[in-house]
């Protein structure tokens, strides 16, 4: 008897946990090598993160705004966050940064870079098909799309040119957290191994069991959303193609 699950019968799905798992590990691997002359500088960070509870998140969302403003990924800093703040915490203030950042882009470029964005749409047909669904199936859309690895601040700008408003648009925001959350506790668990490295933590095996199973059941389901989310866009994406080809069809 077959399972039916894709956990279990998508072999592509099984790869893509597997490279998850390895690319994760080699990481943390790396961050233990690293540990051994850093560890001892993480508890005055961390004393110094407690001493300002207001002022240190809020240095932190100011750079992940004006950083994801130049491009770069907003969950590379879920690993900081992760660290320095902790899970919980750390999620919180990434989903408050990151949608304000990813404001920010949509307001602007719907206001002052249109042209430039309709340029880059022109030029990938992916792109197009989002801005070709995005009016129809938005909030759906939406949340799978950030599901996905995508520049969450490049699809602002996408869903921003495509008509879409901002209350929906908002809503398509939350599909951001579990990206969030993943990285986060990457993040946290990069520290704790780094702590441990270092001499400066003490080892508890149950507490460290916890931390590398739950890190692993997060890399499975993360990977497991991920796939099963661009699954679910090529649906979208197949009839927004064949719309937006017409016209050169029958032009030809």
């Amino acid at each position: 008897m077959k399972l039916s699950l894709p956990f279990f019968n998508d072999h592509k799905l099984a790869w893509k946990i597997a490279r998850h798992v390895v690319a994760i590990a080699l990481g943390l691997a790396v961050f233990a090598g690293i540990g051994r002359y850093v560890g001892t500088y993480i508890p005055p960070v961390e004393k110094w993160i407690q001493a300002h509870p207001v002022s240190g998140p809020a240095v932190f969302i100011l750079l992940l705004i004006c950083s994801s403003m130049f491009g770069v990924p907003q969950p590379l800093f879920g690993l900081g966050a992760g660290a320095m703040f902790g899970i919980f915490w750390g999620t919180v203030i990434m989903t408050v940064g990151g949608v304000m950042a990813s404001s920010i882009a949509f307001y602007l470029s719907g206001r002052f870079f249109r042209k430039r964005i309709d340029k880059i749409i022109a030029k990938h047909p992916r792109f197009a098909a989002v801005r070709a669904t995005a009016r129809q199936k938005s909030v759906r859309l939406q949340l799978l799309l950030r599901l996905t690895p995508m520049n969450a601040n490049l699809l602002s700008s996408i869903l921003s040119v495509s008509g879409v408003d901002y209350r929906t648009f908002l809503l398509g925001c939350i599909g951001m957290v579990p990206n969030f959350f993943y990285m986060t506790y990457i993040g946290y668990a990069a520290k704790h191994i780094a702590k441990l490295a270092g001499g400066v933590a003490q080892h508890y095996l149950l507490h460290d069991v916890a931390v590398f199973s739950t890190l692993t059941v997060c890399i499975v389901v993360m990977a497991g959303v991920i796939h099963m989310a661009h699954k679910a866009i090529q649906q979208y994406e197949a009839p927004a193609s064949r719309s937006t080809s017409r016209p050169e069809d029958s032009s030809t």
